[in-house]
């Protein structure tokens, strides 16, 4: 596996605080307003096309620094660690500058989703070490570390095999969503085990609710085949 720088908290609000700027600069500062230009967008977050600075073709940072400098699993981190820390981009933007207008977060909201979506997707398309998300037969994920999506799908194929239910070869996929880390990972894994748990808290109480009705109904067939044509006999009699 290759190294892989993972930020502090500290770093990535920097690092942050620059792309989040009309102009970022880059790593090291490299950049300036005469790098940039305006181009039509499609920001996603605010289903709306509109003129966004871009890096300008003729600027000599264009092929180096394809995210102002940073790496995609930058960014990636980048946009994980806004997200965990106050649930959202958002959130996060609006926590950072308590005096910044709704309309000045949505501009900024809308800039950084862009830009960071770019990197991330980036990031998750392309093979190499990372957190890959692996299922069996379409069935709940878990998390693994890996050096590829092939490596993944060892590594999550021999821990998940033993729940293969279905007859056949089990179809096994895995998705790189994260950068290597460790502490990351874990997160991921300790949210599945308890989505999982509570999943199976639900069924077991479905369960419990349908084993309550299946007595009722095995009570009420006993009383239909009792008195029901009891009752029916005793009428006819009675009619007589």
């Amino acid at each position: 596996m290759t190294d892989l720088v993972i930020y502090d908290n500290i770093k990535l609000d920097i690092m942050l605080e620059d792309i989040i700027t009309k102009y970022p600069v880059g790593v090291n500062s490299q950049m300036g307003r005469s790098d940039y230009v305006m181009s039509g967008a499609w920001l996603t977050s605010a289903n709306i096309y509109r003129d966004t600075p871009t890096v300008s073709d003729d600027s000599p940072h264009r092929e180096k620094y394809p995210f102002w400098g940073y790496s995609a699993s930058d960014i990636m981190q980048m946009e994980w660690y806004a997200e965990q820390r106050d649930g959202s981009l958002r959130s996060y933007l609006a926590n950072r500058d308590q005096d910044a207008s709704s309309k000045a977060i949505s501009r900024r909201h809308n800039i950084l989703s862009h830009r960071m979506r770019l990197g991330v997707t980036e990031f998750q398309r392309r093979e190499g070490p990372g957190i890959y998300k692996v299922t069996v037969n379409y069935s709940d994920a878990i998390y693994v570390i890996a050096s590829s999506k092939k490596a993944a799908k060892m590594i999550g194929g021999t821990m998940l095999l033993g729940t293969v239910t279905k007859k056949g070869d089990p179809y096994f996929r895995a998705d790189r969503v994260n950068v290597a880390s460790v502490k990351t990972c874990s997160w991921y894994n300790e949210t599945a085990l308890e989505s999982r748990h509570s999943e199976l808290r639900n069924s077991i109480s479905k369960i419990q609710r349908l084993q309550e009705k299946c007595k009722e109904l095995n009570l009420m067939i006993n009383s239909l085949n009792e008195f029901g044509q009891a009752q029916v006999e005793m009428l006819k009699e009675g009619n007589a």
